[in-house]
């Protein structure tokens, strides 16, 4: 997914969609890390701001949570991910 905009995106900003990100899948932190296979302290440090996530992972992950919840939606629950 790639948004418009000018200039590079504020970090503030990456951290919130990051939360929001999380937030739509309904797991919490540590689940969160366990179903995508992300380090559990690296994710606190994006969300808490100490650490710079990347834009490719954001938008990565941010397609795949999304496409995830469209097959859930369509009753396609099969994860075609794993």
């Amino acid at each position: 997914m790639t948004v418009d905009r000018e200039g590079p995106e504020r970090p503030e900003d990456k951290m919130e969609r990051m939360r929001s990100l999380r937030r739509l899948t309904g797991l919490n932190r540590r689940s969160f890390c366990e179903r995508y296979r992300i380090p559990y302290q690296t994710v606190t440090e994006w969300e808490l701001g100490r650490r710079e996530m990347p834009d490719y992972v954001l938008e990565l992950l941010e397609y795949r949570v999304k496409t995830e919840q469209i097959l859930k939606d369509l009753d396609l629950e099969e994860d075609f991910f794993d």
